[in-house]
């Protein structure tokens, strides 16, 4: 499970898997807050400031730097995937890894397969059947701090097809009266990660280091608290489970 060997500060933890006679429980960290969806949609307007943005993008594109560090590929990186530690927090974490999948770093065309991810957030190589790299997740990324500079889509079509049309071609547009008052340095980044050829797309780090992100800590540690798992297992020494335990990402 990739899920299990995830250690980042921005991506939900699971701290074990136990299996006993009839189900297999999995131990996540809590996270108390919303998602990020619905603080999103809590704005009169569905938009951000530029520094929330930047704020969130850029932990947001930490973990991603991580994960592809790790050779894994998140594969539906979007806003009910992203989760605030509690209401009153900007911290953030990424969450559900169940198409997450890790890829050869040495096959720049790429090694996963398969369509994942979901319409509005997909890449365009991942619509087509096909090979791809861990670059669909910054094509996600991209998508996402449109929708919280602009409050819409960059790609929304009258119908399904029409979106994904959109997509392959990269069309988009940020002429509109919504970005008027929207920094050059907080386009680039979009431009940057909406490119449709994935080997031209800024990757994590590239993106991270542009200047709309200037003054961000860089704080890319992979630290678990272990008090976390000393006080898990004092709770469950007792009962009738077996632990699975497997490596941990450095």
């Amino acid at each position: 499970d990739i899920s299990s060997n995830i250690n980042h500060k921005n991506c939900m933890k699971t701290i074990d898997t136990l299996v006993n006679r009839r189900y297999v429980h999995i131990i996540t960290e809590k996270i108390e807050g919303e998602e990020l969806f619905d603080r999103i949609v809590d704005r009169s307007d569905y938009t951000f400031t530029e520094q929330e943005t930047a704020f969130v993008m850029h932990q947001l594109l930490e973990a991603v730097e991580y994960l592809h560090i790790n050779n894994v590929a998140h594969r539906d990186i979007k806003p009910e995937n992203i989760m605030f530690e509690n209401k009153d927090s900007w911290k953030l974490s990424l969450i559900d890894f169940g198409m997450a999948s890790e890829f050869d770093p040495n096959n720049r065309i790429g090694s996963l397969t398969g369509q994942a991810g979901s319409p509005s957030y997909v890449a365009p190589e991942v619509i087509d059947p096909g090979t791809y790299n861990n670059k669909a997740d910054l094509w996600s990324c991209g998508v996402i701090m449109y929708i919280l500079l602009s409050g819409s889509s960059p790609f929304a079509g009258k119908t399904a097809d029409a979106t994904m049309d959109l997509i392959k071609s990269g069309n988009y547009s940020m002429d509109t009266e919504e970005w008027d008052d929207v920094s050059s340095e907080a386009k680039e980044v979009i431009r940057r990660l909406l490119i449709v050829d994935p080997l031209e797309r800024a990757s994590a780090t590239e993106a991270k280091s542009l200047s709309f992100f200037e003054g961000i800590d860089d704080t890319n540690k992979y630290v678990q608290d272990e008090k976390i798992l000393n006080d898990y297992y004092k709770v469950w020494s007792g009962m009738d489970f077996t632990r699975t335990r497997s490596r941990t990402f450095a």
